[in-house]
């Protein structure tokens, strides 16, 4: 099932998925034993564009960036529970 959701990441080389066996640790809080965690790469050449305070580009590609990886997780969240797993 691992190897599913990363075949769903959009591009490997942009984006990082990791996978957590939480055992108890957050068992008061919540009911889920696994967790997914998605990442995705900034653009060097806008962050490398900041030099003493974020720019209006940067804050553009954040947005956009958080933007693409709510529809990524949305779209792993739709995967789960096509295959009867709580999320």
């Amino acid at each position: 099932m691992q190897n599913e959701i990363i075949n769903l990441l959009p591009d490997q080389n942009e984006y990082l998925v990791g996978f957590a066996d939480m055992g108890t640790l957050l068992k008061e809080e919540f009911p889920f034993r696994y967790a997914v965690v998605v990442g995705a790469k900034l653009d060097d050449s806008i962050i490398d564009g900041i030099e003493f305070a974020p720019t209006t580009d940067y804050f553009n590609h954040y947005n956009r960036t958080n933007e693409n990886l709510n529809e990524l997780i949305i779209k792993i969240s739709k995967y789960l529970t096509n295959h009867d797993i709580e999320n």
